[in-house]
């Protein structure tokens, strides 16, 4: 095929796409949203040319936002408030913020419970000054652990307690089921008896028999 040449086809083809391209980044479009109330002006390169908005666009749309944060605001009181009163039972010392960004009520929560002295002693009943003593709970918790060790140090089917009234009495109450199944987990019956009254409350008296 006489005259045809590939290159010159391909310098024509890229002369003209050249050209389309340079129309196309001369062309400027214009669109518009919300009925006219914002319109942008780009050309054919994706740049932004112009922004235009209607005043009065705006102006609503700035109450109707102000509209809506007021209605928060107040709905975030609202909660704030529920989330106190329903806090009033709570034991533990709780301090709630304003609602965060993110739209969550914000708290601090400070567990308020006694400290071990408190737990493990009771005011002295003989003093009844700043001296402290065991409590009932502590010296049933120490007879419990003496009574193992004297089952396995001891032969007998019986051990007999004697103690002061005071940890007798828990003994007997609140504590009977644990001693209970103390006794059928050792095997061993468990008698406990009251020593005088003005004993000491921490001192105790076990004999296997």
């Amino acid at each position: 095929m006489s005259g045809f040449n590939l290159q010159d086809l391909m310098s024509q083809a890229k002369r003209q796409y050249e050209v389309l391209q340079k129309k196309m980044e001369e062309t400027v479009v214009e669109g518009s949203s919300g009925g006219g109330s914002v319109t942008v002006r780009m050309d054919g390169r994706k740049q932004v040319l112009s922004i235009k908005i209607d005043p009065e666009a705006a102006k609503a749309a700035f109450a109707a936002a102000a509209s809506d944060y007021d209605a928060a605001a107040i709905e975030a009181t609202r909660l704030v408030g529920a989330y106190e009163k329903a806090l009033v039972e709570d034991k533990a010392r709780t301090n709630v913020l304003e609602i965060s960004e993110l739209g969550l009520v914000e708290m601090t929560r400070k567990r308020v419970r006694q400290d071990l002295r408190s737990l493990l002693t009771v005011r002295c009943p003989t003093c009844a000054g700043s001296g402290v003593t065991k409590s009932e709970v502590t010296v049933a918790g120490e007879i419990f652990r003496a009574i193992r060790v004297q089952r396995t140090e001891a032969e007998g089917r019986e051990i007999v307690l004697r103690a002061h009234p005071n940890v007798v009495g828990y003994l007997e109450g609140d504590a009977r089921d644990a001693l209970t199944r103390l006794a059928a987990t050792l095997d061993i019956k468990i008698t406990v008896n009251a020593s005088g009254a003005q004993s000491p409350r921490e001192e105790y008296q076990l004999q296997v028999r």
